[in-house]
């Protein structure tokens, strides 16, 4: 049993004790969720990140400008986001495959992965709101 006065923290949550049972529970102060396109710019944050990604792997796609390629990999994402949705691929999985799909290359998880990495960091810092 743990010491009714204690509040633990475990990475995001805060674990306080319940006033009726002494056990301690993660207490949510807050949630926020965006859908695609309410809070944050996706398809900005998802246009840099292409290009991003088309400018470290401009080598493999030479037959197509970045608009095009932008165009080709919001397509890729429309087939894999819903197989992740769905569960037949976990996050890490759907990026693998749209990364296998857009190069057109066999690759490695490992591979597959250090290829989307430009992207992911990308992505992430051209997040903005509205």
């Amino acid at each position: 049993m743990r010491n009714s006065n204690k509040v633990d923290q475990i990475g995001m949550l805060t674990l306080e004790p319940c006033p009726r049972c002494s056990e301690h529970h993660a207490m949510i102060k807050a949630l926020l969720l965006d859908l695609d396109g309410t809070l944050l710019d996706e398809d900005k944050a998802t246009l840099m990140a292409s290009k991003v990604f088309y400018d470290a792997h401009r080598q493999r796609l030479t037959t197509e400008s970045h608009e095009e390629f932008h165009q080709r990999w919001r397509g890729i994402m429309s087939r894999h986001w819903p197989r992740y949705e769905a569960g037949e691929l976990d996050f890490v999985g759907q990026q693998r495959e749209r990364v296998r799909e857009a190069l057109g290359v066999t690759l490695s998880d490992a591979q597959a992965e250090e290829a989307f990495a430009p992207h992911e960091m990308a992505y992430r810092q051209a997040w903005c709101c509205y």
